[in-house]
């Protein structure tokens, strides 16, 4: 990250921290509710994949070798029995095919959800920082601001903002 070299700056790493969370830790905290949806959806994603073999899994060893259903699902097996419905090996693969067809459309969705609230988040918060940046930028008096190019202090404000909410708020 370009950092302008300035007196401020040549300190401990947590004096670092410590500005940088002074300059985004009111956009993070406004932004907490979108970050914790993100995060959500994330983790629900991440628990949907990892459930995502399961049907194959009873495709294989239930359908294919014969082996009994599990405990769970052999009572339903029961409860459609009682009712006279009896299912053949085909309306078996059909149901764990149609399971693992939800459940990557459920995985898919809660990953856009997760994307999407990110990406809010990330857009919000440059724009706020971006324009305090600017108001500093400002601030300065021009024998500061003479030692830099105005291309610089553009780049400044373009890049390294970027970067920084990506630090911030990349899940």
């Amino acid at each position: 990250m370009n950092i302008i070299k300035d007196k401020e700056y040549n300190q401990p790493a947590e004096k670092l921290w410590n500005h940088i969370l002074t300059l985004a830790g009111e956009d993070l905290w406004d932004n907490r509710w979108i970050l914790f949806r993100a995060y959500f959806f994330g983790i629900i994603a991440v628990a949907s994949l990892l459930l995502l073999p399961w049907p194959l899994k009873l495709i294989i060893d239930h359908v294919m070798a014969g082996y009994e259903l599990p405990q769970s699902l052999s009572y339903l097996q029961n409860l459609l029995l009682e009712q006279g419905i009896v299912l053949t090996p085909q309306d078996k693969v059909v149901i764990f095919a149609a399971a693992y067809t939800l459940i990557a459309i459920f995985a898919t969705l809660c990953g856009s959800a997760e994307k999407m609230a990110g990406a809010r988040v990330r857009e919000n918060m440059v724009l706020r920082i971006r324009d305090k940046m600017l108001k500093h930028f400002q601030s300065l008096s021009s024998l500061q601001r003479a030692n830099y190019r105005s291309g610089d202090l553009g780049l400044y404000i373009l890049v390294d903002v970027h970067h920084l909410v990506r630090l911030l708020s990349h899940p």
